[in-house]
C-alpha cells in the first residue's frame, strides 16, 4: 500500500477541528493499526492542546475512563520515554518494557485487550521543539504479536506529515478560537500568507502579503497571477516546493515543507519563505483544495511579539531576551549595540548565544520560531 494516499484525509485536519478522527482512521488505514491515540500541548505561548483518536473508541467513554482511572500510571513513564525521544522514530512497547509475557499478563494490557482488542503498541514522538510536546501511538489488534516491519516503515512515511499538519492547525487555532474561520480572515495575521494552487497561481493573499507582494522587492505577482522571485535560483526552487507540497495534499508526493531565504532586490534582509502542503478541509476557501501554502516574513518589518516565550522556553537570560526582543523589532546589532550603550561585537556574540539556545542561525530564523510560539494575531 501506498502509505501517501492517505495524505489528502490527513491534511483535511490542518485547518479543521472536525476531521481528526478521518485523520486518524487513515493513518490507522495506512498502518494496519487497530487504534491510533493523538495528543499534542504547547508548553508557552498560545493556549493550544489535542487530545483524539480514531473511530475505534467512538461510544466507549466508559472504558476509556475506567482506563483513566485505573492504569494511566503506567502511560506516564511511556510518555516520558516518548518524549524524550527523536522525532519520527518508531517506538516499541518492548523497548521500554523488554519482557514481552511479562508485558502480556499486565493489569493494562489485559483490560485492552479484552476491551478493545489491541495489544501490541508502536509510538511516534512528533515534535523536535521543548515549546511542543506531541506524540502518537499506534495499536494492533490482540490477535497480531507484532507490528509488521512493513506497517512500521508506512508510519515512517506519514508522521512527518502529522507533525507538519499539527504544526499548521497550531498555527491557525488563535484564528479558529477568536473567529471560527481561517482562510476567511488570514489579514489578521501579521505576516505574508498566499494560498497558491499546484502551479503557483495566487488564490488568497493576506494583507500583509499583498503589500509584500506590490513592494516587487524580491518577490511579486507576474501577469498570470503568479508568485514570482527576482533570484532565478530561488525562484525554480520555492515553484518546484509548491509544485511537491500541492502533490503532498493531493496524496501524491510525500513533500512536507521547504524554506528558502528570498534576496530582495533593495539589498535589505532577505525573507523568509517556508511552503507547506495544504488541504481546506472544511470548503471555507474552495472545496477539495490541495495547494500549498505560503509563509512570508520580513525580518525587517517584523510582526510585535515579545520575547518572554523564547527566554521561558530557551533559557535566554535577561540581557539575551532584551537582545531578542530589539531583535524581533527588526533592529541592527548597530542599533542594538547603542541602545545598550556596549560595542558591537558584544551584540554580535550575545545575537550568537540566542541563536545556539534557540536552535536558528538568523533573524529570519528567530522570527519564524517566535511566529510558531505565538502567531501574531491583530
Amino acid at each position: 500500500m501506498n502509505p501517501y494516499s492517505q495524505l489528502p484525509n490527513i491534511y483535511d485536519a490542518a485547518l479543521s477541528r472536525r476531521n481528526w478522527v478521518t485523520a486518524l482512521d487513515q493513518v490507522a488505514e495506512g498502518t494496519f493499526a487497530k487504534g491510533v491515540m493523538l495528543f499534542a500541548i504547547n508548553q508557552s505561548g498560545i493556549d493550544y492542546a489535542v487530545q483524539t483518536s480514531n473511530s475505534l473508541y467512538a461510544n466507549r467513554e466508559d472504558d476509556i475512563q475506567k482506563y483513566v482511572e485505573k492504569f494511566s500510571h503506567y502511560d506516564e513513564q511511556a510518555i516520558s520515554h516518548l518524549l524524550a525521544s527523536q522525532p519520527h522514530i518508531p517506538i516499541l512497547d518492548t523497548d521500554m518494557w523488554p519482557d514481552l509475557e511479562i508485558l502480556r499478563s499486565r493489569e493494562d494490557i489485559v483490560f485492552t485487550r479484552e476491551a478493545l482488542g489491541i495489544f501490541r503498541r508502536v509510538s511516534f514522538n512528533l515534535s523536535n521543539s521543548p515549546e511542543f510536546n506531541a506524540g502518537i501511538i499506534l495499536q494492533y489488534d490482540s490477535a497480531e504479536e507484532s507490528a509488521q516491519p512493513e506497517d512500521i516503515e508506512n508510519a515512517m512515511a506519514l508522521m512527518p506529515h502529522m507533525t507538519k499538519v499539527l504544526e499548521i492547525n497550531r498555527f491557525f487555532s488563535q484564528l479558529r478560537q477568536k473567529y471560527d474561520a481561517v482562510l476567511s480572515v488570514l489579514d489578521h495575521v501579521d505576516v505574508g500568507i498566499c494560498v497558491t494552487s499546484e502551479y503557483g497561481d495566487i488564490l488568497i493573499c493576506n494583507e500583509r502579503a499583498k503589500q509584500i507582494l506590490v513592494d516587487e522587492d524580491g518577490i511579486w505577482r507576474d501577469r498570470s497571477g503568479k508568485i514570482h522571485f527576482s533570484n532565478d535560483k530561488t525562484h525554480i526552487a520555492v515553484s518546484d516546493h509548491i509544485l511537491k507540497c500541492s502533490k503532498t495534499a493531493a496524496g501524491k508526493n510525500g513533500t512536507t515543507e521547504y524554506t528558502a531565504l528570498a534576496p530582495r532586490r533593495s539589498g535589505r534582509d532577505s525573507y523568509l519563505v517556508e511552503v507547506s502542503p495544504l488541504r481546506d478541509g472544511d470548503g471555507e476557501f474552495e472545496k477539495n483544495l490541495s495547494g500549498a501554502m505560503i509563509l512570508i516574513i520580513d525580518p525587517e518589518s517584523a510582526p510585535e511579539n515579545s520575547p518572554k516565550p523564547l527566554a521561558k522556553i530557551y533559557g535566554l537570560t535577561d540581557a539575551e531576551t532584551q537582545i531578542a526582543g530589539f531583535l524581533l523589532q527588526g533592529k541592527t546589532t548597530g542599533q542594538i549595540a547603542e541602545i545598550r550603550n556596549t560595542s558591537p561585537d558584544t551584540v554580535k556574540n550575545q545575537c550568537k548565544a540566542i541563536y545556539a539556545k534557540t536552535g536558528v542561525t538568523s533573524r529570519a530564523q528567530l522570527i519564524r520560531t517566535m511566529v510558531a510560539l505565538s502567531p501574531p494575531i491583530i
